[in-house]
């Protein structure tokens, strides 16, 4: 056992443990181990995050993502943004448009070439109907946690925090930000550049108020860390709350705001899609050994599927999930995309509104 002046320690015990606190002392054999067991702050902050947020997580497995060769223009213009040094660099990207326009792919594909770089310091995805990720109970956690695996420098003051404050997730957001956020990276001095992001606000909470209350939160943290190279890249439908937000100080001076619209060809980057899920489908249906048309899909069918799908890649990711080994689809009409089986079968017709995918009902 260890000797301290000339005294022995516990004498005559055997195998003792002494346990408390964030670390285990095991005597073995006369020595005196210490083990690192898992801090109070680290535990809490764990039990408080939504893993099923994270833009890898488990939960959201195979995740809407740009196909390559597509969306380049934008996506070379995101990550320009993110790497900039000062005074280039935007504090604030909002990345608006309706839904089904491909703003989830976005996030997604940035998400995975920041983590690629080094560059990725949190990010939360929301999820309308899906708990943990459709309200801000999480939110501050959630990213603080992953900020945590970024800058392990602000290890003391964050954990630090919590097990001071054990009450600091029944806190408001606000304080929850100022605390679990801004004061542990407000003592970074150096950094490359990183980026927070935060897909589909406008899926946050019960309300507009929520997601106004998200952006008032987010838009102070960039404030006050403006001497970071962090950038908050925030993806959302333009809803009137969002809007009003983003119009109004500090979001004015900080923000760079890209409208997903025709400037960036969206029709282009569809056909390319449609094409290649096409061809592998053309491919398998080959190797299978039925009989499939030389030129399957015609390029009257894919320029008539482009131009109904509107700018919305989510029409034309339906359309394809739709093509199943025995599906292919018959008629494109102005309200709806017949599909029939190979084989005799009921026939399934996609239904479509101006607003894209409404509903698909089964036609015997």
């Amino acid at each position: 056992m260890s000797q301290n002046g000339g005294q022995q320690i516990l004498p005559g015990a055997k195998d003792p443990k002494i346990t408390g606190g964030v670390n285990t002392f095991n005597a073995v054999g006369g020595n005196m181990n210490i083990y690192q067991s898992e801090r109070t702050g680290m535990k809490m902050l764990h039990e408080n995050i939504s893993p099923g947020a994270f833009h890898n997580s488990a939960e959201r497995s195979d995740p809407p993502q740009c196909h390559s060769g597509t969306r380049t223009e934008i996506l070379c213009q995101i990550m320009e943004w993110i790497r900039a040094p000062e005074p280039q660099r935007k504090l604030i990207i909002w990345l608006n448009g309706p839904a089904g326009c491909g703003k989830t792919a976005i996030e997604q594909t940035i998400a995975e070439i920041c983590e690629q770089e080094g560059r990725l310091a949190a990010a939360f995805f929301f999820g309308r109907t899906i708990a943990r990720r459709n309200d801000l109970s999480r939110v501050v956690a959630t990213l603080a946690f992953q900020l945590l695996q970024s800058f392990p420098e602000i290890k003391e003051t964050l954990l630090g925090v919590i097990e001071t404050d054990q009450a600091i997730f029944s806190r408001s957001l606000e304080v929850q930000a100022q605390r679990l956020i801004v004061a542990p990276l407000v003592s970074l001095r150096t950094s490359s550049p990183k980026a927070i992001l935060i897909d589909g606000v406008d899926e946050c909470g019960p309300d507009g108020e929520a997601q106004a209350r998200l952006l008032r939160v987010l838009g102070d943290a960039a404030a006050r860390l403006q001497h970071i190279p962090i950038t908050f890249f925030i993806a959302s439908r333009p809803e009137a709350p969002i809007r009003l937000e983003f119009n109004s100080e500090p979001f004015q001076n900080l923000t760079q705001s890209i409208v997903l619209d025709n400037n960036y060809k969206p029709d282009d980057d569809i056909r390319l899609y449609l094409r290649y899920r096409f061809a592998i489908i053309h491919r398998k249906q080959i190797a299978l050994g039925v009989k499939f048309p030389s030129e399957w899909p015609s390029d009257d069918a894919i320029k008539r599927l482009v131009a109904k799908s509107s700018g919305q890649f989510i029409y034309a990711s339906t359309v394809v999930k739709f093509m199943t080994p025995k599906l292919l689809f018959v008629s494109i009409m102005p309200h709806c995309t017949t599909f029939s089986w190979i084989n005799p079968g009921p026939k399934i017709i996609l239904l479509t509104s101006g607003k894209g995918i409404a509903s698909s009902v089964n036609a015997g």
